[in-house]
């Protein structure tokens, strides 16, 4: 528990905290934001960062880095399918793969659900 005015804090420490990798930390702050950080560069470094609302729709997750969803992080497009979001400046970037398959046609739709598509950027392999 932080005493008043401060952050509270929990660490993790894996393989007797040898490499500075191995030290992770969840952080309750001040602001009301809960923080994930590791120590990796010798100093913490916020990884994700949530911050509540009084709905669930209009709280938010801070990812700083790369999101992979079903990737290999060492090779993003070394999965069978994945989906990557990443910022480089103030560009955003989404990339996806589908399937392992080269014949595989590949999509991605704008719209509210998988019946409501408003828009979609389509990849025909056929016409590779």
């Amino acid at each position: 528990m932080g005493a008043e005015g401060e952050s509270a804090k929990l660490s993790i420490q894996a393989d007797e905290a040898d490499d500075n990798a191995d030290i992770w930390s969840f952080v309750s702050n001040t602001d009301n934001t809960l923080t994930i950080e590791n120590f990796i560069s010798g100093s913490s470094v916020a990884h994700m960062t949530f911050t509540p609302n009084a709905t669930v729709a209009s709280s938010t997750v801070t990812m700083p880095g790369r999101v992979l969803i079903g990737a290999d992080p060492g090779d993003a497009f070394n999965a069978d399918s994945m989906l990557r979001l990443q910022r480089t400046g103030d560009r955003v970037f989404i990339q996806i793969k589908t399937d392992a398959d080269p014949a595989q046609d590949s999509a991605i739709l704008f719209g509210t659900t998988a019946d409501d598509v408003h828009h979609q950027i389509f990849h025909d392999v056929s016409e590779d």
